[in-house]
Formats: structure tokens, C-alpha cells, sequence
């Protein structure tokens, strides 16, 4: 069989061509040398739950706003977490990021987070983090009566949100926010009977956010989340 170049041929490699590159891994966005990093948008995440075992650290800087683009950080800019310096990575939908994941078991307590910018100066922001739990093991079955909940690892007061679903279809389940009471939480059997009987979901958040400051001006946001999970039947 005889190759004979001509325009549809052209037209073929043209779109293999594209096809190929639009395969390739997404590589970090460079940083616009006339950004300057007060003009960033300081996106902290640390969220984790007990189902999983996992802490996530997520650190974005967004272009222009807290909806703007991840941007990469140039040569002399570095974010250290606990000593931890965190590589950049990026995707198609979300842009450049940092991340980084540790064991839960290993997460309880105050963290660091340092943003080192290219000036030398450095934004330092300390959190505590309460690795939560329940104080005593959680039961497979319970009954539609008033339920104590008691955890271990937050102070007395904390504001939580709790949520519970079951499987009915037009169920509006529980979903209220919280405030302990001696490191407990009180469900009435009232609340309980708003629940159809059988599987039920149950998610406990402790959701915290604080805006980031240089200066005088909000540069961005710490959003530190934390959830207990738990299945059980309702008798």
C-alpha cells in the first residue's frame, strides 16, 4: 500500500496530535511573574474523619480570590506543615495545590502551617486540632428512646453538627447543629421517632473556619473539619 501525503491526511495526524496532548498529565501552573503574593487568596483545608484514619492537608493560593485559580508557587516560595515541606501537584478541575496526609492516630493536638514567601518573610498560622471520638463503643441496634452520646477529646462547650439519615425517601432525616453539654450530646426518643425504623447513617462534624490575616487585610481562610461515622439499626 502506497502513503500519499495530502490535505485529509494532514487533518488525521492534526487530530491525533491533539488527542495525544490533550492525555497528557496536567503539569503545575507557573506562577505570572507580576502576581505578587499579597494578592493571593490563602486556601487552608485540614479535614479528616475516624472512618477513614485519615488527616488531609490541603493548602491552595488562589489568584484574585477565594474562587480564583491555584496558583504555583515560585522557586522562593515554600509551605511547610509541622516541619514538612508540601510538594505542589495539580489537576484539571482544581489547579495547583499542596497536600499531604497523616494517620489520625497521629494528628491530635497543635499544628504549624508556614507559608514562606519570596520577600523572606514568612505567615505563620498555629491550630489545635481534636482528634474526637465516642467515649464508649457505639451500639449495632438502638431503640427509639432518649440516647447519650458521650465523646472524649473536645472541651466541654464545642459546637458540632450532627446528622442522621435513614432510608426513607421523603425522610428530611436530623440535621441540626450543637452544643455539648459535659462532653455530651442528648437525642430525645421524640428525635428518634422523626426517623423511620432500620439503617440509619450517622455523621458527627466539628467544623471550624477563621479567616487569614496579612496585616490588616483578610488574606484567606483556615477551614478545619473533623467527623465521627457510624451505621446502626434503630429498633
Amino acid at each position: 500500500m502506497t502513503w500519499r501525503w495530502n490535505g485529509r491526511n494532514s487533518i488525521y495526524i492534526l487530530v491525533i496530535f491533539i488527542l495525544a496532548a490533550g492525555a497528557c498529565t496536567d503539569q503545575p501552573e507557573s506562577l505570572n511573574p507580576e502576581i505578587q503574593h499579597s494578592q493571593f487568596f490563602r486556601d487552608y483545608r485540614i479535614t479528616g474523619d475516624d472512618e477513614s484514619g485519615h488527616i488531609t492537608v490541603l493548602v491552595q493560593f488562589r489568584e484574585g480570590g477565594p474562587d480564583g485559580p491555584g496558583i504555583l508557587l515560585d522557586t522562593t516560595g515554600a509551605v511547610i506543615f509541622d516541619g514538612y515541606r508540601l510538594d505542589a501537584d495539580s489537576s484539571r478541575n482544581h489547579g495547583t495545590y499542596y497536600e499531604q496526609r497523616w494517620l489520625a492516630s497521629e494528628f491530635d493536638g497543635t499544628h504549624e502551617l508556614r507559608f514562606v514567601r519570596g520577600t523572606g518573610d514568612t505567615l505563620v498560622e498555629q491550630f489545635d486540632y481534636p482528634v474526637f471520638g465516642f467515649a464508649q463503643p457505639f451500639p449495632e441496634k438502638v431503640p427509639v428512646a432518649d440516647l447519650e452520646i458521650e465523646l472524649t477529646g473536645l472541651s466541654g462547650n464545642d459546637s458540632l453538627h450532627i446528622l442522621l439519615l435513614d432510608t426513607a425517601y421523603k425522610s428530611r432525616g436530623i440535621d441540626r447543629y450543637i452544643t455539648l453539654k459535659n462532653n455530651k450530646i442528648i437525642l430525645t426518643a421524640e428525635d428518634l421517632g422523626r426517623l423511620r425504623k432500620g439503617p440509619i447513617v450517622m455523621d458527627i462534624y466539628r467544623d471550624v473556619e477563621q479567616a487569614l490575616t496579612d496585616g490588616e487585610e483578610t488574606s484567606g481562610r483556615l477551614a478545619i473539619s473533623f467527623a465521627l461515622r457510624r451505621r446502626f439499626v434503630l429498633e
